[in-house]
């Protein structure tokens, strides 16, 4: 006889549909689980399993690596571009810098969760990994706006269910 119990749990990081499918089907491939909905707007992950064959902890413990390899941003070839300083004597754009190098993140997270309340302690960069986050080129004015990775990150984040 299965104990079939419904858990909702939060899932920050999600940008898009197939972020909403890649954790749906991670959940679902879970021994025990019966179903699993990931809604995007809400952030949240509604979950029904067998407890007789998954223990809670085992659900809501979860500690995540991505790679992004090498990543190159200008849109040019040659590694240089005319831009509109170049008519005042400033030279053209130059582009060869405009690389990211491949980085490693490690995110960690643990719920605890109750009838009606949760806890869930969380951090980002666990490693404080440093990379370029984002690389803008803006060959127009010769140059590139580079934003550095926001480091690592602690939180805490306590629900309650009325």
């Amino acid at each position: 006889m299965s104990d079939t119990k419904q858990l909702t749990l939060p899932i920050t990081g999600m940008t898009c549909a197939n972020c909403v499918a890649t954790v749906e089907r991670n959940l679902k491939k879970m021994d025990g689980v019966q179903s699993a909905v990931v809604n995007l707007s809400s952030e949240r992950a509604t979950v029904e399993f067998d407890s007789a064959k998954l223990g809670l902890a085992e659900l809501i413990a979860r500690i995540d690596g991505s790679f992004v390899g090498e990543t190159w941003f200008h849109p040019v070839q040659e590694n240089r571009l005319p831009n509109l300083f170049g008519y005042f004597g400033f030279g053209q754009g130059e582009f060869s810098k405009q690389v990211r190098d491949p980085y490693a993140v490690i995110n960690a997270r643990l719920t605890l969760q109750g009838a009606n309340w949760g806890v869930t302690a969380w951090g980002r960069n666990v490693a404080d990994e440093d990379y370029l986050a984002e690389i803008i080129p803006a060959p127009e004015f010769g140059g590139a706006f580079v934003h550095d990775a926001p480091g690592d990150s602690y939180g805490l984040d306590v629900s309650y269910r009325f």
